[in-house]
């Protein structure tokens, strides 16, 4: 008797699932970084994926299972391309390894502003949301940046300073143009979508902190 034909039959319907998983969680990342989870709609969201409502409670149960879901896979994302970035100067001397790893980021905010703008609307208010995402993702993501600007201090790139305000200012710097990207065009006329203002703002930030 063959047992690969139900197999065979599930992988399909499987990754379909997985597909339409991915399209629910990009559409959400979009839906809470523009308004909130307050402000987010579950419809909005579906309509956005261009899947039926119904599917959100089958494959996260509630808004804030998605919401999690959403910011889990948005930080997975995240993590895996600064993990690809720095392998791929890891031969590089530690201070231009730094360099780059930092330009990483900026390129990253550049792409995927929606990261910025959901840490604003969670980051205004205490609440158990903003106490799962500081222990799931802000914290780890805090210690790996004091590390690296531990290694800094030491090649006397930066001067010492709490680690606290070295994080922030490059946050804000490395992403501010983005998540304003409208404010930004509206008044400078620079449009920071564009290749060359992503890689110009990276080299400026490299001069700015690193001299």
């Amino acid at each position: 008797m063959k047992t690969t034909a139900p197999s065979k039959v599930r992988r399909p319907v499987q990754d379909r699932g997985e597909a339409t998983r991915q399209r629910i969680l990009e559409a959400a990342v979009q839906d809470f970084a523009a308004h909130g989870f307050e402000g987010a709609s579950v419809r909005r969201i579906a309509e956005r994926a261009g899947e039926n409502v119904g599917l959100i409670p089958y494959y996260f149960g509630s808004k804030e299972n998605l919401w999690k879901a959403a910011v889990d896979y948005h930080f997975t994302r995240l993590r895996n391309y600064l993990r690809e970035a720095d392998a791929a100067v890891a031969r590089l001397a530690p201070e231009r390894r730094i360099r780059e790893n930092l330009k990483s980021f900026v390129r990253f905010a550049a792409r995927h502003p929606e990261q910025m703008r959901i840490m604003v609307h969670e980051g205004q208010f205490q609440s158990s949301r903003m106490q799962w995402l500081t222990e799931a993702h802000l914290k780890p993501l805090f210690r790996d940046f004091q590390r690296m600007a531990a290694k800094a201090v030491a090649l006397k790139l930066i001067p010492a300073a709490p680690p606290a305000h070295y994080y922030y200012a490059y946050l804000g710097a490395a992403s501010n143009i983005f998540t304003a990207a409208s404010e930004c065009a509206a008044v400078t006329g620079t449009d920071p979508s564009s290749e060359q203002t992503i890689e110009q703002h990276a080299e400026f930030l490299s001069r700015l902190f690193f001299g």
